[in-house]
């Protein structure tokens, strides 16, 4: 999205250059160094800020419950092992909760970007190929 966003020359000169300054840098660079690598090569700032603000900042990730976590030692053979077991919510709750997220974040995404409905035209299958 960047790429379209930004165009390719553009973009691809904004990694070289972030590229070439991190990689003799003994910090390591977080997504503010890329950011901040990337905008002065945008033709308009303004715009860049708000699509990196909302495609990179704004973006909410799911959470994920786990429960019963159970660790268990399985030293039977001398290695001192673990197993380890978890349960994540009931897979047909979770089903229904990651499709409801997905269709609220596919709405909110028309709403709100501008080039998301060409994309959208474009990539009809965003989710499950050949189905959704």
């Amino acid at each position: 999205m960047l790429l379209n966003h930004m165009g390719r020359d553009a973009c691809l000169a904004g990694v070289k250059r972030f590229i070439e300054h991190y990689s003799t840098d003994p910090d390591h660079p977080v997504l503010q160094d890329f950011v901040a690598s990337m905008r002065p090569f945008a033709s308009d700032p303004a715009a860049f800020d708000e699509f990196v603000h909302a495609w990179f900042f704004d973006v909410v990730l799911p959470e994920y419950r786990l429960t019963d976590a159970t660790a268990v030692s399985a030293d039977a053979a001398g290695d001192a092992s673990w197993r380890v077991t978890v349960s994540l919510l009931p897979g047909a709750v979770f089903a229904l909760l990651l499709l409801w997220r997905t269709v609220v974040e596919d709405r909110s995404l028309h709403e709100h970007f501008d080039g998301y409905a060409d994309y959208a035209r474009q990539v009809p299958h965003r989710l499950v190929p050949g189905l959704w």
